[in-house]
C-alpha cells in the first residue's frame, strides 16, 4: 500500500508559503509479516500570540551562571566566557530577589519544521494466536523551534555557548 498527502499554505508575515507532506509504504510479503516506512515534513506556523503578544513585565528568580558556585555547573566554555565578559574569578553573587524582565511576541518568527523518517515491521505469527510483535525505528529532526526560553535558560545559553557572540547574550544587560 502506498499513501501520500500534502498541504500547501500561504501565511502572512515572515512564515510565507509552506508545504507539508507525508509518504508511506506498507508491504506484506506474507500474511503474518508486514513492513512499513514513512517520510514526512510537518510545519507549524507561529501563532498570533507567538508573534504579536505585547511586551509585558515579568519576574524570575535566577542563579548567575558566572558566580563562583555555578561556574563549574555549565559547559566547558562557561568559565572562559564569564572571564571574557569581564567577570572576576572571585565573583560569587547570589540573587536574593526576583529580577524584572520584559517578554512578549516576536513578529520575525518563521515556521517550525520537522522532518521525520519511520520504518518498522509487524509480525503476527499464525502459530501463536493473539501475539503481535511490532518493531519501529524513527528519526525526527526539528528546525527553527518556536519556544519561549526562560530567563535562566537565556543566561545559561549566553555563557555556555562557544563564544559570547550569540543570540542570547544580547537579550540582557549585566548590572555593574
Amino acid at each position: 500500500t502506498l499513501n501520500a498527502a500534502g498541504r500547501y499554505a500561504d501565511y502572512k508575515g515572515e512564515t510565507g508559503r509552506v508545504f507539508a507532506h507525508n509518504y508511506g509504504l506498507e508491504w506484506a510479503p506474507i500474511s503474518s509479516l508486514r513492513f512499513r516506512a514513512g517520510k514526512a515534513r510537518a510545519v507549524r506556523a507561529p501563532s498570533l500570540v507567538d508573534q504579536f503578544a505585547p511586551l509585558g513585565q515579568n519576574f524570575s528568580l535566577v542563579t548567575d551562571p558566572c558566580s563562583a558556585r555555578n561556574i563549574s555547573t555549565g559547559s566547558a566554555t562557561r568559565a572562559s566566557n564569564c572571564a571574557a565578559a569581564g567577570i572576576p574569578a572571585s565573583y560569587d553573587f547570589v540573587y536574593s530577589s526576583s529580577l524584572s524582565f520584559l517578554d512578549g511576541g516576536n513578529p520575525n518568527l518563521e515556521e517550525e519544521t520537522a522532518d521525520s523518517f519511520t520504518a518498522g515491521l509487524v509480525f503476527r505469527p499464525d502459530f501463536l494466536a493473539g501475539m503481535t510483535l511490532s518493531v519501529d525505528y524513527f528519526d525526527i529532526e526539528i528546525d527553527d523551534v518556536i519556544t519561549t526560553p526562560t530567563a535562566q535558560q537565556i543566561l545559561d545559553a549566553c555563557y555556555d555557548s562557544p563564544s559570547l557572540n550569540n543570540q542570547f547574550c544580547g537579550l540582557f544587560q549585566r548590572a555593574g
